[in-house]
């Protein structure tokens, strides 16, 4: 009797382990991919912002007929869908809306067996730092078996945008900061008996500098002025690899008393004319702004200055590409020969705007036409009107 029974109870055991068919999960784990210019991403791996990834979901079904229902929202960290691309799946296909947001989801059906069938195809961009984290839940239910849940997820880490920013942080000539102010041209004026300078140039954070052959993140240099104007050229890089040029042009002032005669006006710090592409510009006593109106087809100009004092020093700035329609700013900074007194004059150079079509419409209401001696001749109502275009 007890032997019966241990059969009875060794052939159940062998049919729900062996004989019984399989009633596990028949999805497996899903295949969720990211890639970024064709390249997989895998977790933890390091990208940009403002990088575009394709995304792409899988799933494996072995041996059943299963109802995948993703959740309806996606945990999006710093990551942004800009595109969705609709992936069959058996007879349905995935309805996504309201993007980046609530996204929808209709109940796919995936037939078995399926080797890593996409129902989801997506771009996304990366918007912050430090991490940037994709999560997609979804509950599933093979034909005949119970309800499961699954996460399908990537977590990526994210790098700080490079910087653009071209401009050196700081220039120098002959100790004395010069400053850009936004413009890629800078003149300066040294006495006539400067034969040398001394220029310092550092790059801005992260960029570089390149003068000549050289490259580096600061360069300093000696400039010799064997010409009444040296024009320096040097680029500014930017830690993302953006290049601007820069310009500075050093002028040597006229020489106006021999080397070392002292004329008493060491501590004059004024001018006594200003020219703009080589018309003179009267200078006033005690008035430091000037407008000077130039036409359209002036496109940049050339400032030169003469200063009351020999040995007097003159920084200009500006940019001397002029704006169209636009108020050019120059400031004209002139240092005495000892140092002791500044002034600053204001020079604003308008360049006009192209001159309008000057075709003119006349609508006229013809009441006759008529030939006479071979001449023609209209007759018109007497109002006419003429409008400037």
């Amino acid at each position: 009797m007890k032997k019966n029974i241990l059969l009875k109870f060794l052939f159940i055991v062998l049919f729900v382990f062996i004989i019984m068919p399989d009633k596990g999960n028949a999805l497996t784990e899903p295949k969720f991919e990211c890639t970024k210019d064709g390249t997989k991403l895998n977790n933890n791996d390091t990208v940009n912002v403002n990088d575009e990834l394709n995304c792409s979901l899988k799933v494996t079904v072995d041996n059943k007929t299963t109802f995948i229902d993703p959740s309806d929202t996606l945990t999006l960290e710093n990551v942004e869908i800009i595109n969705i691309t609709n992936v069959g799946a058996s007879s349905t296909y995935i309805d996504w809306d309201d993007v980046g947001t609530g996204v929808k989801y209709n109940e796919i059906v995936v037939n078995a067996p399926a080797n890593d069938k996409e129902i989801a195809n997506f771009d996304v961009k990366i918007t912050g730092t430090p991490t940037a984290n994709i999560e997609i839940p979804i509950d599933y239910k093979e034909e005949g078996g119970m309800n499961a849940s699954i996460t399908a997820k990537l977590t990526l880490n994210v790098s700080a945008p490079l910087s653009g920013d071209t401009k050196p942080s700081s220039v120098t000539i002959n100790d004395g900061n010069v400053d850009f102010d936004g413009n890629k041209t800078y003149s300066k004026t040294v006495s006539s008996d400067t034969t040398e300078v001394s220029l310092e140039i550092s790059a801005s954070s992260g960029g570089k500098v390149r003068y000549g052959s050289t490259e580096s993140a600061n360069i300093n240099v000696t400039v010799p002025l064997t010409n009444d104007t040296t024009t320096i050229n040097f680029w500014g890089i930017a830690e993302n690899g953006t290049e601007d040029e820069y310009t500075l042009i050093i002028k040597k002032e006229a020489s106006t008393s021999d080397p070392g005669t002292s004329t008493g006006e060491e501590s004059i710090a004024t001018l006594s004319s200003i020219t703009i592409n080589g018309k003179k510009i009267n200078i006033r006593n005690g008035i430091k702004e000037y407008s000077y109106t130039v036409k359209n087809s002036v496109e940049k100009i050339d400032i030169g200055t003469t200063t009351t004092a020999s040995g007097a020093s003159v920084e200009v700035q500006g940019d001397p590409n002029l704006a169209e329609g636009e108020v050019n700013v120059f400031k004209i900074i002139v240092t005495s020969k000892d140092g002791s007194e500044t002034e600053t004059y204001i020079l604003n150079v308008t360049r006009e705007m192209p001159n309008p079509d000057t075709s003119i419409i006349i609508p006229l209401s013809v009441i006759g036409l008529g030939i006479a001696g071979g001449l023609a001749y209209m007759k018109f109502r007497k109002k006419t009107y003429i409008q400037k275009i």
